[in-house]
C-alpha cells in the first residue's frame, strides 16, 4: 500500500512539472506513461501531440546551444527517441513518428509538415572524420551536417537517413533505403547501395573511388 501511493504521488509530481514548465501549452498534449523528458527548459511544445509510451525526448547537458522544437498534432510512437546530441531538433505540424525510431540532432534536424516516418528509422545529423586510417584520432572527430525533411514526406520501415541529405516534399523513400544523397521534390526513391564505393590507398594516404 505505502509503494503504491509513492507511485501515486511521483506520478502526480511528474504531471505538475510537465504542466509548468511546458505553460499553456502542456494540457493539450497527451503524454502516455514511462515517457521520459530530459532537458524540460530547452523543449518548446505547440499542441495536441502524442507521446506514446517509452518514448524519449532528450535535450543533452553539455552544450547551450542546443534545444528541440515540436509544433501541433505530432504523433510520437513507442520507443521513439529524439536527441539534440548538442544540436537542435524541429518538427513542423501533423507528422508522425514510428515505433523505435531514432532522431540524432548533433548537426541539426529540421522535419517539416505531414510527414510519415515509419518504425526503426534512424536519422542523423552527424558523421565521423574517416579521413585518415592511421591518425591516432580516427573516427573520434565527429562533422556535423544538417539534415533536412520537407513537408509531406513518407520515409518507408527501415531506413537510414545519413547527415547533410536534403528530401524534398511530397517525396516517397522506399523502405529499407540508405539515403545518402539528396532526393528531389515529387519523386519515389529506393535507395540501396550494396557495393564497394571506396577503398583506402595506404600509398597515396586517401581514399579512392573504385
Amino acid at each position: 500500500m505505502i509503494s503504491l501511493n509513492i507511485y501515486k504521488l511521483i506520478a502526480l509530481f511528474r504531471f505538475i512539472l510537465f504542466y509548468i514548465l511546458f505553460k499553456k501549452s502542456s494540457y493539450k498534449n497527451f503524454k502516455y506513461s514511462n515517457v521520459y523528458f530530459q532537458g524540460y527548459k530547452k523543449i518548446r511544445l505547440g499542441s495536441k501531440n502524442i507521446f506514446q509510451r517509452h518514448s524519449s525526448i532528450i535535450v543533452d547537458h553539455f552544450s547551450n546551444n542546443q534545444n528541440i522544437s515540436i509544433g501541433n498534432n505530432n504523433n510520437f510512437s513507442s520507443y521513439s527517441i529524439l536527441r539534440t546530441h548538442g544540436g537542435y531538433i524541429k518538427i513542423g505540424d501533423n507528422s508522425f513518428v514510428g515505433e523505435r525510431t531514432q532522431i540524432q540532432g548533433r548537426g541539426g534536424v529540421e522535419i517539416g509538415s505531414n510527414v510519415l516516418i515509419a518504425p526503426n528509422t534512424f536519422i542523423s545529423s552527424s558523421n565521423h572524420d574517416y579521413s585518415n586510417p592511421e591518425d591516432d584520432n580516427y573516427l573520434k572527430k565527429e562533422l556535423p551536417k544538417k539534415t533536412v525533411i520537407e513537408d509531406k514526406v513518407w520515409i518507408g520501415a527501415n531506413c537510414l537517413i545519413v547527415a547533410g541529405v536534403k528530401i524534398g516534399k511530397c517525396s516517397i523513400v522506399a523502405g529499407g533505403s540508405v539515403v545518402t544523397k539528396d532526393i528531389e521534390p515529387y519523386t519515389i526513391e529506393a535507395e540501396k547501395p550494396e557495393k564497394k564505393i571506396k577503398s583506402y590507398d595506404l600509398q597515396k594516404k586517401s581514399w579512392q573511388k573504385i
